[in-house]
């Protein structure tokens, strides 16, 4: 990825780049090039600024009906409706598409609603591609983030696990004592 805003797979190189993993050519021939060049494991672009910006990671997929669809894809166009302030996209288990799109959300401003429906009429109004519109929208004061700032997929995958019901019926949940406490589920 060389133009500005062109999407592609981050690369590094140079001195400071581990030489590959101990006792591990298989592993290391999987990241690293014949040439030097670590493969990251993230999507990002160059923005106006000159500025390296990540977009997501190359391995945060959901397979859905056969097609590969990139989460942080999914995310930055959640991202564009006008009271999404968050989001954070996941895979859930499906028995016909392999995997179906939850959302979780959290709003700008949590006194203006917004639905499932609202979100998709807006990502046809702009266009976006059907196959990456989710099928769930949770709605969540905070995302579990890790240290760097990174939403915690696996906490919210195991969120929905744990409460197979919420995938199918419109929920709220909000951050308790747990960081998860639900606060209302709509029938």
């Amino acid at each position: 990825m060389t133009q500005t805003n062109q999407e592609g797979r981050i690369m590094a190189k140079g001195p400071v780049v581990f030489s590959g993993y101990y006792h591990d050519q298989e592993r290391t021939d999987q990241v690293l090039s014949p040439d030097g060049w670590l493969d990251t494991g993230d999507i990002g672009h160059w923005n106006a600024d000159h500025a390296l910006e990540v977009d997501g990671r190359s391995k945060d997929i959901i397979i859905r009906g056969g097609e590969n669809i990139p989460a942080y894809v999914v995310e930055r166009e959640l991202q564009q409706y006008p009271n999404i302030k968050e989001a954070a996209a996941v895979g859930i288990k499906d028995k016909r598409l392999g995997e179906l799109i939850g959302a979780f959300v959290v709003l700008s401003d949590p006194n203006i609603s917004v639905t499932l429906q609202q979100v998709k009429q807006f990502l046809a109004e702009h266009n976006v591609v059907k196959k990456i519109w989710p099928e769930r929208l949770i709605i969540v004061d905070k995302l579990p983030k890790t240290s760097s700032g990174k939403a915690k997929k696996r906490v919210l995958i195991a969120f929905l696990k744990s409460h197979p019901s919420s995938f199918y019926r419109p929920m709220h949940l909000s951050s308790g004592d747990d960081g998860w406490g639900v606060t209302s589920m709509d029938a």
